[in-house]
């Protein structure tokens, strides 16, 4: 196993097991534990992780993705208007699925009356969708309960038993060479399963995410049927075929 495919496996069991240990990991790479013992030297330089006390090791923690609490409000004019936008987009009856970010939460104000089942993973959408009474299934699994999403095995087993008319999608990095990208391998996983599993799948883009990079990537901006974004973003996505801009001063 080439070392770039080896340290990414790493990140990844890190990612489910939040601490592990040098044998763990070695197992789980097949990797000798002089070999992983350095793999984990490199990421330690490089500020991905930290190396504990008997032989263990754990994620950095990063500190600008913010709770969902503290995402609530933030840009809250900006992910209004892309949220009343994309409700636009939503067809009476459709199943649609909204991804856990406080952008697509914007969403939901929108959508009491067109009879619309939401499958999400965000424990931050229960209390406006329950109010509204709109049908919901939230998908199940381990809780990041400090910023309201669900992301591990069992949730990606049954987004693939779903299939979606849309899907509405942020993302914590959006770059153009990247691609979107966001914080956890699961929730990556889960993402890019919902894009192939929507006939039509939209992104929102507020200005505080272009030419940002999270930890792993889920899709490239050509992915999406559309690309809604907001005020100076758009000039840097202007080339492509998929975006539509929304005014922020309106």
């Amino acid at each position: 196993m080439i070392p770039y495919i080896r340290r990414k496996k790493l990140l990844e069991y890190l990612e489910k097991s939040e601490v592990a240990y040098l044998q763990d990991l070695a197992n789980e790479t097949g990797a000798s534990e002089a070999t992983i013992r350095r793999d984990l030297k490199s990421l330690e330089k490089e500020g991905r992780i930290n190396i504990l006390q008997g032989g263990a090791a754990m994620l950095v923690v990063n500190e600008k993705e913010k709770s969902a609490i503290e995402r609530m409000d933030y840009k809250k004019t900006e992910k209004s208007k892309l949220g009343a936008y994309a409700a636009t987009l939503i067809s009476k009856g459709d199943f649609i699925f909204l991804g856990a970010g406080t952008t697509e939460n914007w969403i939901i104000d929108h959508i009491r009356n067109k009879d619309v089942t939401v499958v999400t993973n965000g424990m931050v959408h229960l209390s406006k969708l329950a109010e509204l009474n709109i049908d919901t299934i939230l998908i199940g699994g381990k809780v990041r309960s400090n910023y309201g999403v669900i992301s591990c095995e069992s949730a990606i087993e049954q987004i693939k038993r779903m299939n979606f008319d849309k899907c509405f999608l942020g993302g914590l990095g959006i770059s153009e060479e990247r691609g979107v990208s966001t914080s956890g391998a699961a929730l990556a996983h889960i993402n890019k399963l919902v894009i192939e599993s929507s006939k039509e799948s939209y992104l929102l883009v507020d200005s505080t995410k272009y030419n940002k990079v999270a930890r792993y990537s889920f899709s490239q901006l050509e992915d999406f049927t559309n690309i809604i974004c907001i005020g100076e973003v758009y000039s840097s996505l202007d080339s492509r075929d998929n975006v539509i801009r929304i005014e922020a001063n309106l």
